[in-house]
């Protein structure tokens, strides 16, 4: 029955009892990419004062006189608040 299934699969078959094909292994690191941009946004970890003043003054400095008011403007500091939908 496992060989069955290590041939059914479109990557390379795993070869130990730990192992996992690169397409299951890519579908896990989503998952667990996805699940901690929902645990782990910006608002529910709040950065010390003073590196957020950093951050901010930064951003700041970095969105061009032309650009401000546009979305997506900075080219150092991206924002830490967008939404997990790009």
């Amino acid at each position: 029955m496992i060989r069955k299934r290590n041939e059914e699969m479109t990557n390379q078959p795993a070869q130990g009892p730990d192992l996992i094909d690169a397409k299951t292994s890519r579908t896990v690191a989503e998952a667990i990419g996805e699940r901690l941009r929902i645990d782990a946004r910006p608002e529910q970890s709040k950065l010390p004062f003073q590196l957020q003043l950093l951050l901010d003054r930064l951003r700041m400095l970095d969105i061009a006189p032309q650009d401000i008011g546009r979305e997506g403007t900075s080219r150092i500091v991206p924002d830490c608040r967008m939404s997990g939908s790009r």
